[in-house]
């Protein structure tokens, strides 16, 4: 069976914290994505008199405690006639395999049963 041609995996840019970071009352780990509505919850979004939360993300990422990575997106499901004979296949393979293993098991019993003194 020919396979379609597929697209290119798509990519988006992500922020995560390489520290635990403190802010806004939220605590995030260390590996932890720092999400658009993460950052805003945590106060880099807004500006103040005494905080400016866009130059402190951006400090912490200059110095290294926030990184920019770049992770691939998923890829679009199969379209749903390729899954369901994917799965009817699966169905007919498991079925013989079991069939198979039948014949093994009766074949097992009738040797044991003809290695058995009379």
């Amino acid at each position: 069976m020919a396979k379609k041609p597929t697209a290119a995996a798509a990519s988006t840019a992500i922020l995560v914290a390489t520290v635990q970071l403190k802010g806004g009352g939220v605590t995030v780990d260390a590996g932890a994505e720092l999400t658009p509505a993460l950052l805003k919850e945590m106060g880099f979004d807004k500006k103040t008199d005494d905080h400016d939360g866009p130059a402190e993300l951006a400090r912490l990422t200059e110095r290294g405690f926030i990184k920019s990575t770049t992770v691939r997106t998923a890829e679009p499901a199969p379209e749903a006639t390729e899954f369901k004979a994917a799965l009817a296949r699966a169905d007919a393979a498991e079925q013989k395999a079991e069939a198979l293993q039948q014949q093994v098991d009766d074949l097992t019993a009738q040797l044991a049963a003809a290695k058995q003194p009379a």
